[in-house]
This record gives C-alpha cells, sequence and structure tokens, in this order.
C-alpha cells in the first residue's frame, strides 16, 4: 500500500503522461522532489525519495502497469541507474537491452498505456 505523499506523487505523475506526450514529457528528479517538499541531493546512493519512487514502481508493476518514473530524469534526460536497477531486480528489463533501449520502451508503454487507462486508484 502506498502512502499519502506516495499517492499524491503517483497522482501527480500520471496526470503528467496522460496530459504530455512519450518525446518530450520529462521531470526532472530535484523539481518532483521540490515539489513535494522533500529533501533531495544528488549522490551516487539510494535517498529517501529515490526510495519513494521505488516503492511507486513497485505498486505499479503489482498492479500490471508500467514503471510510472520513467519519465522522472537527470540531466541526462534518463532515468537514474537505481531505476535501472529496480527493473532488473523485477525481471522487465531484457538481458540483451541496454538502459537507453529499456527507457525509451518503458516510455512508450507507459503513455500507451495512460492513453487508453483512467486512474481508478484514487
Amino acid at each position: 500500500m502506498l502512502t499519502d505523499l506516495e499517492c499524491r506523487i503517483r497522482e501527480y505523475l500520471i496526470e503528467a503522461v496522460k496530459t504530455g506526450d512519450a518525446q518530450r514529457t520529462v521531470i526532472r528528479y530535484k523539481a518532483l522532489a521540490d515539489m513535494f517538499q522533500i529533501p533531495y541531493n544528488y549522490t551516487n546512493e539510494r535517498n529517501d525519495f529515490h526510495k519513494i519512487l521505488d516503492d511507486i514502481n513497485r505498486y505499479e508493476v503489482g498492479q500490471n502497469r508500467p514503471l510510472l518514473s520513467a519519465i522522472v530524469v537527470n540531466e541526462t534526460k534518463m532515468p537514474g541507474k537505481g531505476f535501472f536497477r529496480l527493473a532488473r531486480e523485477l525481471h522487465l528489463q531484457r538481458p540483451e537491452e541496454d538502459n537507453d533501449a529499456f527507457a525509451i520502451r518503458v516510455r512508450q508503454e507507459l503513455f500507451n498505456f495512460w492513453e487508453t487507462h483512467d486512474n481508478t486508484d484514487v
């Protein structure tokens, strides 16, 4: 079960996907953290904010939906290392699939899914 904060972030991300497009819609990690007043400092270590995104992604996968934080990116406009680590842990990233190809595939799946579905969890 998601916390209230996780639910609010999840709803925000879904709305961004539903109103955006797969080619241009991205949200920077720090911008998202600031929006929800969560302390965020970039490091290579997983922090509380990353754990929130992991919880949301685990929830989405448990509901047979794509990884929602695929639109949350760093300065390279790609999800961070933890995103891919979680994807491999959940057996979502194919062994032969590099991170770029996986991110592109998941983003497209994410936008395709929310184009035809309503957020029934709220």
